[in-house]
């Protein structure tokens, strides 16, 4: 948990001795900061329609597989568990048809005629649509140089043949849930460092010794990044400062923010 120091020019003209605190939290009493204890930690949140009054597209996915029976047989099995499906059997196909369909996964085979899977794998990721979109690779190989090629390929997963048909759906639901929740925290960032940005005042996010971690401003951007690493006393007044630091050891003081291990 750390610090969040939010400083102004409208501070800098409260009077000096509001720092003499008789008692209770200083956090509270000073006017010359607006500090509050934040868990700086990601939150998970959904941005998808509610099923209620709503209805919802099915996921398409887009099979890559020049076995026919393979294509069959993952091309029913997800239908039938909700999924459209897409399929191409070589890598010009491949291409094809992602840029036409836009698939939300890819279900992709190592062995293609012409072109290799981890090839194919990253030249889905130079297109923009494929940059996000999740890849699992499908092969025959059981070896850990095969895996670790697909992931260095830009793979998201990898299956093994042959597959359990049962549990394909659930991996891909799975697969497709852990993207979706990434893409609503990574908006809900975006949408929350704007409305900072916005805000006439700094803020600081400081550690519990006092490094700056994170500065947001409004303002010109091209010198916050030269403000992270600093202790706060080299970037605010050193009133200013003493008064974040008093604060900051009065919360771990008063046990709501575990204290530095000894």
């Amino acid at each position: 948990m750390n610090l969040a120091v939010r400083y102004g020019a409208a501070a800098q003209n409260q009077s000096h001795k509001e720092f003499d605190w008789p008692g209770g939290d200083p956090c509270r009493r000073t006017p010359l900061l607006n500090l509050s204890m934040q868990a700086l930690q990601g939150t998970r949140t959904s941005d998808e329609p509610s099923e209620r009054g709503h209805v919802i597209a099915p996921r398409r996915v887009l099979v890559i597989d020049d076995d026919p029976t393979f294509v069959l047989l993952a091309g029913e099995i997800l239908l039938q568990a909700g999924f459209e499906v897409v399929t191409a059997s070589s890598g010009q196909e491949a291409l094809a048809a992602f840029e036409a369909s836009k698939p939300d996964l890819v279900l992709l085979d190592v062995e293609l005629p012409g072109i290799s899977g981890f090839d194919l794998c990253k030249a889905l990721r130079t297109l923009l649509a494929g940059v996000e979109v999740p890849i699992v690779m499908v092969t025959g190989h059981d070896d850990t140089a095969s895996v670790a090629r697909a992931y260095e390929a830009g793979a998201t997963d990898f299956i093994h043949k042959p597959v359990l048909w049962a549990t394909l759906p659930h991996r891909i639901g799975f697969i497709l849930r852990a993207q979706d929740n990434l893409r609503a925290l990574q908006r809900s960032e975006q949408r929350n460092r704007a409305l900072l940005q916005g805000l006439p005042d700094t803020i600081y996010i400081v550690d519990r010794q006092g490094t700056v971690i994170q500065h947001i401003t409004g303002e010109d951007q091209r010198n916050s990044a030269s403000q992270v690493g600093k202790q706060l006393d080299e970037v605010l007044p050193m009133d200013v400062a003493r008064a974040a630091h008093c604060c900051r050891m009065w919360r771990v003081a008063s046990n709501r923010v575990p204290g530095p291990p000894n």
